[in-house]
């Protein structure tokens, strides 16, 4: 009987939702509004309660997403996902070179759902780093209208206010895991799924390479037993390869790694924030 995608998908037990909505992974992502200061005057408080209140309610919605996309994400990485080896020379019929030789077309599946999510993974987390920028915008009132380049205006203007925050920013962005998880993202954006196996096909163009020597005669010179090489300049060149695949216990490893460290960082991002008390400026 063929399988069919909607026949793989199933939502997970009451059991996985207890476990992860309590997860440690992602405690230290929400803002609790009531740890800022707040200036002596009425209207502190109103633009605070109107404004920076509800962007802290949005941004905790957005790590409340954040959850659910991960669980079920988890759900199906947890149902096992055979991908390791993800390649066999030769294959079981004599094939050149066979991919995922351990897989049912039901794992088929199964990876299609857990790729699904998370995806839904990474595009939350980062979100909720963006609402992090909103978030400053809103409670320095620095005024930037929230369209393309509002992350990098944020950032300009903390160097003049709060260059301490802003080079923790800059420490964040150069961290292994960071830049790890950014790089993921950005693939599965701009590029092709992550554990999807790359094209191995590779053209250069207009390159230097090693050629074989040839006489007059059209024969290989021979050079201590071995045909004579040099190096020249060369049209193009065609090559086949593996291609490149990563696997789903690498993904999801990165995943529990980078919402840790997102918590952690956001944690000290607003311990920083919390030593101004807020009041609207002139």
């Amino acid at each position: 009987m063929e399988s069919r995608i909607y026949d793989a998908f199933e939502i997970p037990p009451e059991s996985e939702w207890d476990k992860h909505l309590e997860s440690e992974l992602f405690k230290k992502m929400s803002i609790d509004s009531n740890q800022f200061d707040i200036g002596d005057y009425d209207l502190d408080e109103f633009a605070f309660e109107g404004g920076v209140k509800s962007c802290i309610n949005q941004h905790n919605e957005k790590v409340g997403t954040l959850i659910v996309s991960y669980i079920l994400c988890r759900h199906y990485y947890d149902k096992g996902i055979p991908d390791d080896p993800w390649y066999e020379s030769p294959g079981k019929d004599g094939q050149s070179i066979e991919y995922m030789p351990n897989f049912t077309s039901q794992d088929l599946l199964v990876r299609y759902w857990f790729s699904y999510f998370y995806e839904y993974v990474y595009f939350k987390i980062f979100s909720i780093w963006d609402s992090i920028y909103v978030f400053i915008n809103d409670y320095y009132q620095m005024g930037h209208e929230q369209k393309s380049g509002f992350n990098r205006k944020v950032t300009e203007s903390l160097k003049e206010h709060r260059s301490d925050i802003c080079d923790l920013f800059t420490n964040i962005s150069k961290e292994y895991l960071y830049k790890e998880a950014n790089k993921y993202r950005n693939r599965i954006i701009h590029g092709t799924s992550l554990n999807g196996v790359t094209s191995g096909f590779q053209m250069k163009k207009n390159y230097k390479g090693k050629m074989p020597v040839m006489n007059k005669e059209g024969q290989y010179e021979i050079n201590e037993g071995k045909i004579k090489m040099e190096e020249r300049n060369v049209t193009f060149k065609l090559s086949d390869n593996l291609g490149e695949y990563i696997k789903c216990e690498t993904i999801m490893n990165n995943i529990d790694q980078f919402c840790i460290f997102t918590g952690d960082k956001i944690e000290e991002v607003i311990n920083l924030i919390k030593k101004d008390k807020y009041k609207i400026r002139a």
